[in-house]
């Protein structure tokens, strides 16, 4: 019943607004050309008012996101360092470590993650990412990376492709994995 009670109201205020538009713009015609720079100055500077406000709220919540999406990205580059360094020391990591890390990643991501991100993540844990090609996966690590680093305000246009996933690499695996 409430809600149509709103559908009604919502009817009449929009009716009610329309009507006062056409009642303002049959007067404004008609109107003093004084009146008419003042009701024109007035209408600036409510627009510029509501403009202001709207990008002001809008900076304000970015910021706010903006340290929790990097928490939550900052999750993600861990576990790949955390299984380079594996590979390289040959010490695996905790199973249940990895796990909890896994766990408040995605926990992170569904909150804060961009869909490119969450459709990278979901390839990588379902194998797509790891079928055997290493060069194919690289290519995927650094298109995550890159929407990652977008989301986060980065402009990688003048970064060279490959270049953020050869940061998880060590020199000479560099070599061998970008080579064309």
């Amino acid at each position: 019943m409430n809600r149509y009670l709103g559908i009604v109201l919502s009817v009449f205020a929009l009716i009610f607004s329309a009507w006062m538009a056409w009642v303002f713009f049959i007067n404004f015609g008609n109107s003093d050309p004084s009146i008419k720079a003042g009701l024109i100055g007035l209408f600036g500077v409510f627009s510029a008012g509501i403009i202001t406000h709207y990008q002001t709220k809008k900076r304000e919540i970015n910021s706010r996101h903006f340290t929790e999406k990097r928490a939550a990205y900052t999750l993600i580059i861990d576990l790949f360092f955390d299984f380079l360094m594996a590979e390289k020391t040959g010490k695996n990591t905790s199973d249940k470590k990895t796990l909890e890390k896994i766990i408040l990643f995605k926990k992170s991501l569904i909150i804060w993650g961009v869909t490119d991100v969450i459709e990278f993540w979901n390839e990588l844990e379902g194998g797509t990412l790891n079928s055997g090609n290493e060069q194919e996966s690289l290519v995927q690590i650094e298109q995550m990376l890159r929407s990652i680093r977008k989301d986060l305000g980065h402009n990688d246009n003048s970064l060279e492709f490959g270049n953020l996933a050869a940061l998880l690499l060590i020199s000479e695996e560099k070599h061998k994995a970008f080579k064309q």
